[in-house]
């Protein structure tokens, strides 16, 4: 039977950043499992790349500006280019109420050394002249967030661990994990199993799959997730801030060529683990558009894309050991944070594995706010209360 110091399910943006780390930690043999013919093409593939440091969660925000501070560095560090703009995000307040929500937010970002504050309407109208601006309040804006191309960076760290000796089989879904006295032993696949002392759950959608695998129920809920890409009736600045409507949740992505991406209307849509784009959805995305940007009414359809996000009922991820499992660790439900916060969790990851293995590390992250065992509904022991909801969703 094969051995392996650490499996990690899933080779999407969290999973490789996972046994990057992994290995970085010194952890021996490494095994990644993509059930995929190719790593990156679940949640990733549909990814829009962005990394907003502006959230509710002070929790959600510093793995946010780890991620931008490991991407500013992948040039010298993984020597590739991932096309990294500091174009930012524009939320567009359409609710006086909500401005104090947003104040608070500017401070704990300050708090972080990180500038952000309101635009008016007169500049939201100079930057983005095809808004229709007549409910919103003012905009909240922060430049340092940012803007890179996912398969850029997944490619990245699949050349890093090419180097570091570690074997991604791609084609290789699991089937189900051995588990003997409360602590995980071996991964089951069509393909043989393997034996092992840790597995990682980067699944993505199908994370509460495997984590039934191991009898332990987490929240984790797959959602299917729609994106246009349009060509435009409009200038779009490809620096133009991604810009989301707080009314709908809508959002605008610029990309090169006057086209752009857009969507973020169905965050509860169809639970569900196939990518068949919904009409009603499609429909939806256009009219939320048109009331935000009436030219978009002239706009043309390139391409849907549909992905999968795995959701957690606080939009907090899963980050950590599993409660009653030893063993076993799970960072799946980021409810559409993965690509921004995968280089932490990774790296959290890694400390945890490596603690367990014998080599404890300081620990570079609270994780109190991610603990896959907060839910006190799940009966895991270590169950608690769940931090507050992050309110900047859409």
């Amino acid at each position: 039977m094969e051995t392996a110091d650490a499996v990690v399910i899933g080779a999407g943006l969290v999973g490789v950043s996972t046994a990057y780390e992994l290995a970085r930690a010194g952890i021996g043999r490494i095994v990644v499992l993509e059930r995929a013919v190719r790593p990156g093409t679940g949640s990733t593939a549909a990814c829009t790349g962005g990394i907003r440091l502006q959230f509710s969660s002070r929790a959600n925000s510093l793995l946010s500006l780890y991620g931008l501070t490991r991407f500013r560095a992948f040039g010298e560090e993984l020597c590739v280019d991932i096309s990294l703009r500091p174009s930012g995000y524009l939320f567009l307040v359409t609710i006086e109420s909500e401005v104090e929500r947003y104040s608070r937010g500017h401070a704990q970002l300050r708090e972080l050394g990180i500038e952000s504050g309101f635009v008016d309407r007169e500049w939201i109208g100079r930057t983005a002249p095809f808004l229709e601006l007549e409910d919103v309040v003012c905009g909240s804006h922060c430049p340092a967030e940012a803007h890179a191309d996912p398969y850029s960076v997944l490619q990245a760290y699949l050349g890093a661990l090419r180097g570091l000796g570690v074997r991604i089989d791609t084609g290789r879904p699991v089937a189900g994990l051995t588990v003997s006295h409360d602590a995980v032993i071996g991964v089951q696949t069509g393909k043989g199993d393997m034996q092992t002392g840790a597995v990682v759950n980067c699944a993505g959608p199908w994370a509460g799959e495997i984590c039934r695998m191991a009898g332990v129920e987490l929240p984790l809920v797959p959602r299917k997730r729609h994106v246009l890409a349009v060509k435009t009736p409009f200038p779009v600045d490809r620096d133009l801030p991604l810009i989301v409507d707080d009314k709908s949740g809508w959002y605008l992505k610029p990309e090169p060529g006057n086209t752009a991406l857009i969507g973020g209307t169905d965050r509860h849509g169809t639970v569900s683990l196939d990518t068949d784009a919904e009409p009603w959805i499609v429909d939806g995305i256009i009219e939320a558009g048109i009331r935000r940007a009436p030219a978009l009414e002239n706009a043309r359809v390139l391409r849907t894309i549909v992905g999968l996000r795995s959701m957690s009922p606080d939009d907090h991820a899963l980050i950590g050991a599993v409660p009653g499992v030893r063993g076993f660790y799970c960072a799946a439900g980021f409810s559409g944070h993965g690509f921004m916060h995968a280089p932490a969790a990774g790296k959290a990851l890694a400390e945890l594995v490596a603690g367990a293995a014998g080599a404890p590390a300081a620990g570079s992250f609270d994780l109190t706010a991610f603990r896959p065992g907060r839910f006190a509904a799940t009966g895991l022991a270590g169950a608690g209360s769940a931090p507050e909801p992050e309110r900047y969703v859409f």
